[in-house]
């Protein structure tokens, strides 16, 4: 194999690894974003339905009587409307977790980048003592490039997936 063809390899082999990197950084700042707000939503979502029928049952007349809140500085006549501000900050909340599925995005962001990096990893491993651009290497570059498509085409297909299995079905008349 002449120089020339090496160089052009190797050139080839830098372009990947350095797309490699970019989407495993890519991976990481979707992991972050996705399980950060997977966290604060489903927290939202947790605390608030449980104020939200404790403000309902607070406000709701006990034996004749209202429950004193004044010295939580909460006027029993505004208990109706934070009970309806809290209900309206869950739904919207759990409007957003099923719409946005930072859940299913933060593990699928989790499992292409482990791929990436067992491709890398292993295509490292592999190419160990091989002449650039010989036949061997040549191999491993081409199985190494198409791990990556793969991991990024599964990343793509189970998102859509999963919106398609979420999306309601229309129900055949008789």
């Amino acid at each position: 194999m002449d120089e020339s063809n090496a160089n052009e390899w190797k050139k080839r082999e830098q372009a990947l690894l350095g797309e490699i990197a970019d989407s495993l950084k890519f991976y990481g700042g979707v992991q972050k974003v996705a399980r950060y707000w997977q966290r604060v939503i489903s927290s939202v979502v947790m605390i608030g339905s449980i104020l939200a029928p404790a403000t309902v049952a607070t406000g709701a007349a006990t034996s004749g009587k209202q429950i004193d809140l004044t010295l939580l500085g909460i006027q029993s006549s505004s208990l109706a409307s934070i009970s309806l501000v809290i209900t309206l900050l869950v739904a919207v909340a759990e409007g957003f977790r099923r719409i946005f599925r930072f859940e299913r995005r933060w593990a699928s962001a989790w499992l292409s980048g482990q791929t990436l990096h067992a491709a890398k990893e292993d295509y490292l491993d592999a190419v160990i003592g091989k002449p650039v651009g010989s036949p061997e290497w040549v191999s491993e570059f081409q199985k190494l490039r198409k791990s990556i498509n793969g991991a990024k085409n599964q990343d793509g297909e189970e998102f859509f997936q999963s919106v398609k299995a979420d999306a309601p079905t229309e129900v055949k008349k008789p």
